[in-house]
């Protein structure tokens, strides 16, 4: 098995994993000192990523990377510990969000539907690389995306943040390509 196929199939798994379990908290992870501005309404801007820790402990990761060599999502089952470092001044902040309005009605109950979305063309060299992770709830989605605003507010996808949105028309905005 090639190092693409290992972790095409580590990031299936993550995905599978999280159906059926209970998130009891979410963090975000931010650039520098202090979470700076992330609330937009429809959707927040975490930046380094998002910790999702389940009701036994186990904690899983959702980062930009670069695996299939450009910016893409990735899923981890492992705690953020083990993907940023944020230790010394000025490296990085912590906070939790599961108490924000957005979050708590979906946490009510169980994941129902976790899913990768997977584009095309994220990459140099044209590959397929997942962009987006919806989470569905029976209280409705969210999902957590590699993309960044630009200056004239269109987004990129691919890019080195994750950003999450709450709302269908807000993912259409962005640009996530999501069937369903």
């Amino acid at each position: 098995m090639s190092s693409e196929q290992a972790l095409i199939a580590e990031l299936k798994a993550a995905e599978k994993a999280l159906v059926g379990r209970r998130i009891a908290e979410v963090v975000y992870y931010g650039l520098g000192p202090g979470s700076g501005e992330w609330d937009f309404g429809s959707w927040h801007r975490p930046v380094m990523g998002v910790e999702l820790v389940l009701d036994d402990g186990s904690s899983y990761s959702v980062v930009w990377d670069c695996g299939f060599g450009n910016c893409s999502l990735h899923l981890y089952a492992s705690p953020m510990s083990e993907h940023l470092h944020l230790e010394g001044e000025g490296s990085g902040s912590r906070w939790t969000v599961q108490d924000h309005d957005r979050w708590k009605q979906l946490l009510t109950a169980p994941v129902i539907e976790s899913r990768l979305i997977w584009h095309t063309d994220l990459t140099d060299w044209g590959q397929t690389a997942p962009a987006a992770l919806r989470l569905g709830f029976p209280a409705g989605d969210v999902w957590i995306i590699a993309a960044m605003q630009s200056q004239n507010d269109s987004w990129w996808i691919g890019a080195d943040e994750v950003i999450v949105a709450f709302t269908r028309d807000m993912v259409t905005q962005i640009g996530v390509q999501d069937p369903t």
